[in-house]
């Protein structure tokens, strides 16, 4: 049950629909989400995208990804993930390798440095999220947010609004 003041604040927006007030909680749950993960992750150098393709690649095992799909799996365009990936390969936790059989095709992989520091991070980083969301939510409610997301996204891949 959202506090009273939530509940106070929303009453005062100029909300059109039911599905507005949605979006409108949505967003703000959003900032503030992304405000206290980019905090925790600033503590170890990382940004969203760097930790993300870090946790990607951690989770992917010893022969990484490419570049290519490393931009897909996290929406970046090719610029914004050649940049992420320098900034990590900098630090000395990611390597490019030239994939095998097509030398234009880079394969990310982590370092062993760049293991021990996902290894940390992802750690607190767990400890960290389910302390801000358990605070109001069981995990009953955290699956049934899940569940709901994924359909309110599927949603939004099916808007006409979103088609070319």
């Amino acid at each position: 049950m959202p506090s009273k003041s939530i509940r106070k604040r929303d009453r005062k927006l100029p909300v059109l629909n039911t599905a507005h007030l949605a979006a409108l909680n949505l967003f703000k749950s959003n900032n503030l989400l992304s405000r206290a993960i980019t905090k925790h992750l600033s503590e170890f150098g990382l940004t969203i995208s760097q930790h993300s393709v870090m946790a990607f690649l951690s989770a992917n095992g010893d022969k990484g990804l490419a570049l290519s799909e490393l931009g897909e799996i996290l929406s970046l365009s090719s610029p914004n993930i050649t940049n992420v990936v320098d900034r990590l390969e900098e630090k000395g936790w990611v390597r490019r390798t030239s994939h095998g059989s097509d030398r234009r095709v880079k394969i990310i992989q982590l370092t062993e440095q760049g293991e021990e520091v996902e290894r940390r991070v992802f750690a607190l980083h767990g400890t960290r999220l389910e302390e801000m969301m358990g605070a109001h939510l069981n995990k009953e409610d955290l699956e049934q947010l899940i569940r709901l997301l994924r359909l309110l996204r599927q949603s939004l891949e099916e808007s006409r609004w979103l088609s070319a």
